[in-house]
């Protein structure tokens, strides 16, 4: 581990240059970022179809898709950043080492699953989502638990614009959800003390975010039915469209966000612990170290 030799230059950063920064990194991790994210969001991208496939028929076409893809886009934003988990560890991993594993990531996931099952499944609402979207009926009018799901991403998105960070406190900084002996600070003091100072401007990064994200999904989605139309003479929105193309746009952006999030964290990390100096410290002290055992 080389705590001064990082890929990433550690430096605050505003949040256009966070956005910029984010394009390099995928082009030079492009291949086993895009891994790290199929890995985790696949399988979830997979139930979603089964979860809301459904939904694209009905009386009224029209109407039955844009009833899909409302459900979907919540779902896909509640789901974000368990589907980003495995992307989370490959980007710290790679961030000090110059090789990394697969089997190493995957052993790391394994040993915190109780931690994001909790953190993220429960406390995040995702399982409850799954459950909202598990009891909506077929009827096409708006049911209960479609409200219900609405309300459930409006909290998220509330908890997730003041306290950002909780995949990398719990994958990276791997504090314990409980207070232990000789490791007092748990998941929930770390996160109250990383944010609670900066709430405003996190607020304020998030919002922006979340417009460029509906901005870029409309885009790229749009994107693949022009490319679907020119080539295949079908503009039609058909199931290739719906169940395919569409959740890949969403999924490509979550992909981006995820990696916005993660160099968020570290310019958070920057300036409000000086954490430059704190890795030359102890890149420093590591070195002297290893001076004296030899």
């Amino acid at each position: 581990m080389q705590l001064d030799k990082t890929h990433i230059v550690i430096r605050e950063r505003g949040f256009l240059d966070t956005l910029d920064l984010t394009l390099h990194v995928i082009r030079r991790h492009a291949a086993p970022a895009t891994a790290a994210l199929l890995l985790g969001a696949l399988p979830i991208a997979v139930f979603n179809c089964w979860l809301l496939g459904w939904m694209t028929v009905g009386p009224d076409p029209a109407i039955a898709k844009a009833r899909y893809v409302w459900n979907m886009l919540l779902l896909v934003f509640i789901e974000a950043p368990l589907a980003t988990v495995l992307l989370t560890l490959y980007l710290g991993s790679v961030m000090f080492l110059d090789k990394t594993s697969v089997r190493q990531i995957l052993a790391d996931c394994w040993q915190l699953s109780g931690r994001i099952f909790w953190s993220l499944g429960t406390m995040r609402g995702v399982f409850l989502a799954w459950l909202f979207v598990l009891a909506i009926g077929p009827d096409e009018e708006t049911q209960p638990f479609e409200v219900f799901l609405v309300l459930l991403a409006i909290y998220v998105g509330v908890v997730r614009a003041v306290r950002p960070f909780v995949n990398e406190i719990i994958l990276l900084e791997r504090n314990p959800l409980r207070k232990k002996r000789g490791q007092p600070m748990t998941v929930g003091r770390r996160s109250a003390a990383l944010h609670g100072p900066n709430s405003g401007d996190l607020f304020g990064r998030w919002l922006g975010a979340a417009c460029i994200a509906v901005l870029l999904t409309t885009s790229i989605a749009f994107t693949f039915w022009s490319l679907s139309g020119l080539l295949l003479n079908d503009w039609e929105w058909g199931p290739i469209m719906m169940h395919v193309l569409i959740p890949i746009a969403m999924w490509m952006v979550v992909g981006y966000f995820g990696v916005v999030r993660f160099l968020s964290y570290l310019d958070l990390r920057i300036r409000r612990e000086g954490w430059e100096v704190e890795l030359r410290m102890r890149a420093e002290a590591q070195r002297i170290t290893r001076h004296v055992m030899t």
